[in-house]
């Protein structure tokens, strides 16, 4: 600290804007209209003529290192003038937006830091460091170390990471320039490998393909066993969700393997730099690492999240990454897996319609697993997601798109779901999946004549069936389903009829509200009545 450079003299750490009110002028990326997103734009002039509306806003997150929590977005159309203009807003060092950076979680255990692309911008929780090109790499690994996160607690032991802290913390600079280059290049790999698991996700907007897809011969461009050719190493494994998931699992171990290592070797570095062999060790708990395994749950259940963008639109077993998050809708870019129609997906107790949710899972599988281990991969998802003794594995996922899917969603979207569930009530008599970006104002109508009408003309023939064949229980069950049908019809009817126009500015939270007892997680989405 007293006799070498503090970091603020070769580089700057600047707090960003702050909006005075999130709700109007920032989203989660999923929400909005994708042709609105400015991504990569290098400064702020070039993202003002680019027209668009929503920009990458850092702001903080959970405690993670290299590269993530890239998760919302921030309305800086036309340079920002609506938050300029908003009583309370504070825009601070706006020279700095879109620049290359790293930027850390203001408040932490831990303070470790995140490579930021340029494109970005960023809020007070969301504090970023800027340096030369030639500079900011080295820094980064810096940063990231044993050391720097030591220095931090010199500083600052109230868990709440200041810019000054971050300048104060004294930098050297090796004389020996292969050090240097070691350092880039072990830096270069850890955001490598921390970008590959973040996109790994579909929540990152650098998402895709489902992971298990990547490790399946769908990833090889082959879904059909009996066209291999005997000279490509493909076998029967590739058709196997199991088998996928095991060599992601494996993977995924590699990948942690070597992040850990890499930062060890860092902490060695940096050590020796500092000339502190004798206070530290390079040594790094695996739980001080912040990517994640492979979880085979987890996994299971996000194929199904991915089966479902796929059969609504949100993505195409023909392309990567988004297919459709907004803009005109062309149905003919869904050529391997046929989008479904109407954007209306049914989940009911059994298979009263042709676009059923197990009906369009199988169409999901087969064409992007082959319809050879179908069965198979149908049982392994089932056993996965908790079959219970002597259920069917049909009955198991449909179990868990009546009751856990939903829930899922809304958790891994953080209340902010793209996917709405409109449901009948307790009983769950109807429900169906709606994908947001594909709602316009004849969806609800739709939903209440093509599905809700038709599953009741059908639901009034099963009960006629079932009183004939003396089933009880059958009968006294359809007579719970069709009182509950009757009830939601007399809701949804106004809604039909006001034929409601969605702006997806708004926001899922202010839209969600607009249809006030049709919805699944409601109080969660919506909040509770004052």
């Amino acid at each position: 600290f007293k006799n070498n450079k503090q970091l603020g003299d070769v580089c700057v750490a600047k707090q960003g804007m702050a909006t005075s009110d999130n709700n109007t002028f920032v989203r989660a990326w999923t929400e909005i209209d994708s042709t609105k997103l400015g991504l990569n734009y290098q400064d702020r002039e070039s993202a003002k003529k680019s027209n668009k509306k929503w920009f990458p806003y850092n702001k903080g997150g959970f405690y993670r290192k290299w590269y993530g929590n890239n998760d919302y977005v921030v309305n800086w159309e036309n340079d920002g003038i609506s938050i300029r203009n908003y009583e309370g807003s504070v825009v601070r060092n706006p020279d700095y937006y879109f620049k290359e950076g790293l930027t850390w979680t203001f408040i932490a255990i831990n303070f470790g830091i995140r490579y930021v692309p340029v494109g970005f911008l960023f809020d007070v929780a969301g504090s970023t460091v800027f340096a030369r090109k030639d500079l900011i790499k080295y820094i980064a690994g810096y940063l990231c170390s044993k050391i720097a996160n030591n220095f931090m607690y010199l500083l600052n032991p109230t868990m709440n990471f200041q810019t000054s802290n971050v300048e104060t913390l004294p930098i050297i600079f090796p004389s020996n320039d292969d050090t240097v280059m070691t350092i880039e290049n072990l830096v270069n790999k850890n955001i490598e490998i921390s970008k590959d698991d973040w996109d790994s996700f579909e929540t990152s907007w650098d998402f895709k393909i489902h992971p298990l897809l990547r490790f399946s011969n769908f990833g090889k461009g082959l879904v059909d066993y009996k066209n291999i050719n005997e000279s490509e190493p493909i076998t029967l494994d590739g058709f196997k969700i199991k088998c996928c998931f095991e060599k992601w699992k494996k993977y995924k171990q590699e990948q942690f393997n070597k992040l850990k290592a890499n930062e060890e070797e860092l902490n060695k570095l940096f050590i020796e730099i500092y000339g502190l062999q004798d206070e530290m060790t390079p040594d790094v708990a695996d739980k001080d690492i912040t990517i994640s395994l492979a979880d085979e749950k987890r996994e299971i259940k996000s194929l199904l999240s991915y089966a479902v963008g796929c059969m609504l639109g949100r993505y195409s077993l023909d392309e990567e990454g988004l297919a459709f998050a907004g803009g005109t809708f062309d149905k003919f870019k869904y050529n391997k897996l046929e989008v479904d129609e109407d954007g209306i997906l049914p989940i009911l107790s059994d298979t009263w319609f042709e676009d059923d949710i197990i009906e369009e899972l199988k169409r999901f599988l087969k064409a992007s697993f082959g319809d050879i281990c179908l069965s198979e991969n149908m049982e392994y998802i089932a056993d996965v997601l908790g079959r219970k003794s002597g259920e069917s594995a049909e009955s198991t996922i449909r179990n868990y798109f009546l009751k856990d899917f939903y829930k899922d969603h809304v958790q891994v979207y953080k209340k902010r779901p793209i996917y709405w569930m409109f449901t009948s009530g307790k009983e769950k008599a109807f429900n169906c999946l709606v994908y947001l970006h594909r709602y316009d104002k004849t969806t609800i109508s739709r939903i209440r004549k093509d599905y809700l009408h038709e599953f009741q003309a059908k639901l009034d023939r099963a009960i006629a069936q079932a009183e004939d064949e003396g089933n009880v229980k059958l009968t006294s069950l359809y007579a719970k389903y069709k009182k509950e049908l009757q009830d939601y019809d007399s809701k949804i009817k106004d809604f039909a009829d006001a034929q409601i126009e969605l702006d997806l500015d708004d926001g899922v939270k202010v839209n969600y509200a607009k249809f006030k007892g049709l919805l699944e997680a409601e109080k969660d989405i919506v909040g509770k009545e004052k």
